[in-house]
C-alpha cells in the first residue's frame, strides 16, 4: 500500500493508518506481510536499461559500463573559493541531457569511498540508466553549528557547475538527498531556481531552525542523535520565531517539490506535523508519497529492506522529475548495462551476543554466540549473568545510527534467558526470551508501541523487524 498525496486530506488518511497500525503491532506485521507479498505482484522487477522480468524475479540495479559512462572527479568551487569533491557520470553521447545533484544525509562531510557507495547503489545508477548526468556530492560539515550554510554554499557550486557542462540542459538541473542532504534539497530550493528537487524524508528540523547551535547536546558537536528529542514533540519546539523563519524561506520557493517518507521514522513525524502544511499553506508545488513500514533513508541507501518498494520509490521519482524536466531522459542502451541482483541475503545484519558470568559455576548460555538479523544492522549484545540475574548492553552499530543502551528486568532460569531494553528513540519496550537447546538459543523478539510512539524499522529495535531467530555457539 502506497499513499501518493497532492491534498491535504491524504495527508490525514495517512496519519489515520499509522494510528491504527500502532494499537496493535502483531497484527500490524500480518497485514504488512500480506501488503507487501501483493506489491511485489503487480511491480516490475527491471529497471530502466534493462529487460523486463517477471514480478518473481529477483530484484536488480543497472550497472552502466565505466567504459560507455566513465566516472570523473569533480571539484566544484564555492563563492567563498572552498573546493568541494563530488562523482559525476553521464549517459554516453553528448547530450544534452537531464541532471540531478544526489546529496548524502548527515551533517558532516563524508569521503570519497562513500560517495562511490552511493553512486552505484540501486537509486543513482538508476537514475545514470534512465538518462540523466548524475553527480553525488558531499559538503563541509555543519556539526557545529547545524544553521551554518557552509553545506549549503557548497551544495550550490556543485548545482552551478552542473548547469555550466555543455552535456547538461540548465534548465533540467534537478536535486535528490535525503535525510540531511533532503534539507539541502529544500534550502537549494529556496536559494536557486531548478527543474524539480525530490526530498526523501527530509531533515526539516535543520530547514526550520529549530536544531541549531544552542540545543542540548551530548558531545562538543551536535550529531542526529540531538535531533530526536526535537522531532519527537514537534508542537513545542516549533516555536514563532522558528515559523516566521520557516514561512520567509519557504516563500522564496518557486520549485516542484516531491517528498518521499516511510512512515515509522522521527522525521517523518516532524515532517506530517510541521513542513508538509507549512509548503501546503504557502501554496507551494508539492507532492507527497508514504511507504509505509519503510525506515529512514530506504530508497536512498545501497541497500534496502524491501527492493520492490525503493525501486517503486525510484520509478515515482523518475517519473516526478520527467515531467518538470525541460530535457526529458533517453534510457541508456541495454547493451551498455549490466542488471546485478539485489538479494536479501546480503542486507542481513549480525548479532553477537558475547555472555559471561560472575559464578564459579558454569552456565550453558557462557560464550560467544552469533545470529543473522534480516534487513538490519550489525548489533553486539554484552551480557553478564550473576546468579539468575542478567545485565549489560546492547550497541548497534551502522553509519548514522550508532547507539547503546542498556538493558533491564534481565533472568536467567535454567535453560532460558529472558531481558527487555527501550529503543534510542520511539519509546518503544523490546522483549527478548531465548531457550537453549545444544548449541543455539531460539529468540522470540516482542515490541511493544507506545500510543504516541513509533514503530520504528527493521532492526533489532523495530516493530518490523524479524519475531524470532536462532543464535548459534561461534568458535
Amino acid at each position: 500500500m502506497i499513499f501518493k498525496d497532492s491534498k491535504p486530506s491524504t495527508i490525514h488518511i495517512a496519519q489515520e493508518v499509522v494510528l491504527m497500525r500502532r494499537t496493535n503491532v502483531r497484527m500490524m506485521s500480518l497485514a504488512l506481510s500480506v501488503a507487501a507479498a501483493s506489491l511485489a505482484a503487480v511491480l516490475p522487477s527491471a529497471p530502466l536499461g534493462g529487460s523486463q522480468n517477471s514480478p518473481s524475479t529477483t530484484i536488480t540495479r543497472p550497472a552502466v559500463s565505466e567504459v560507455a559512462s566513465p566516472v570523473e572527479t569533480i571539484a566544484p568551487v564555492a563563492r567563498d573559493g572552498h573546493r568541494g569533491l563530488g562523482l559525476l557520470r553521464k549517459p554516453p553521447g553528448i547530450g544534452p541531457f537531464p541532471a540531478v545533484v544526489i546529496i548524502h544525509g548527515g551533517l558532516t562531510t563524508v569521503p570519497r569511498a562513500m560517495l562511490e557507495t552511493v553512486a552505484a547503489g540501486p537509486m543513482a545508477s538508476r537514475l545514470l540508466a534512465a538518462g540523466y548526468v548524475i553527480a553525488v556530492i558531499t559538503y563541509r560539515s555543519r556539526d557545529s553549528d547545524p544553521q551554518s550554510d557552509v553545506s549549503l554554499v557548497d551544495s550550490l557550486a556543485a548545482v552551478d557547475y552542473l548547469r555550466r557542462l555543455p552535456s547538461v540542459d540548465p534548465t533540467s538541473t534537478t536535486v535528490y538527498g535525503c535525510s540531511g542532504g533532503g534539507d539541502l534539497a529544500l534550502q537549494l530550493a529556496a536559494s536557486t531556481d531548478l527543474a524539480a528537487v525530490a526530498a526523501e524524508e527530509p531533515a526539516s528540523v535543520l530547514f526550520t531552525g529549530v536544531l541549531n547551535k544552542d540545543v542540548p547536546k551530548r558531545g562538543e558537536r551536535v550529531t542526529p542523535a540531538d535531533a530526536a528529542p526535537l522531532m519527537r514533540d514537534p508542537e513545542r519546539y516549533y516555536t514563532a520565531q522558528f515559523q516566521t523563519f520557516t514561512r520567509d524561506k519557504i516563500a522564496r520557493i518557486r520549485t516542484p517539490i516531491l517528498i518521499l517518507q516511510g512512515d515509522v521514522s522521527l522525521e517523518t513525524r516532524f515532517n506530517v506535523a510541521v513542513l508538509i502544511p507549512e509548503l501546503r499553506k504557502a501554496g507551494k508545488p508539492l507532492e507527497v508519497i508514504t511507504y509505509p513500514a519503510e525506515p529512514h533513508c530506504f530508497a536512498f541507501g545501497p541497500q534496502s529492506p524491501r527492493p520492490d518498494v525503493a525501486l517503486k520509490a525510484f520509478q515515482d521519482t523518475e517519473a516526478f522529475l520527467r515531467r518538470h524536466v525541460t530535457t526529458k531522459p533517453k534510457p541508456v542502451d541495454s547493451s551498455l548495462v549490466t542488471q546485478v541482483p539485489l538479494t536479501g541475503d546480503a542486507r542481513a545484519g549480525l548479532l553477537t551476543f558475547v555472555i559471561t558470568t560472575t559464578d564459579r559455576e558454569p552456565i550453558p548460555f557462557a560464550g560467544r554466540w552469533q545470529a543473522p538479523f534480516p534487513a538490519a544492522p550489525d548489533a553486539t549484545l554484552e551480557l553478564s549473568v550473576n546468579g539468575k540475574s542478567v545485565t549489560g548492553t546492547i550497541k548497534l552499530m551502522a553509519p548514522g545510527q550508532s547507539a547503546a543502551v542498556d538493558i533491564y528486568d534481565g533472568r536467567v532460569d535454567g535453560t532460558t534467558i529472558a531481558f527487555k531494553v527501550k529503543s534510542p528513540t520511539g519509546g518503544r519496550t523490546i522483549a527478548f526470551a531465548g531457550a537453549i537447546k545444544e548449541n543455539e538459543i531460539v529468540f522470540t523478539r516482542e515490541v511493544e508501541v507506545p500510543p504516541d510512539g513509533l514503530p520504528g524499522g527493521t532492526g533489532i529495535f523495530g516493530a518490523y523487524g524479524a519475531r524470532t531467530f536462532t543464535a548459534r555457539q561461534a568458535r
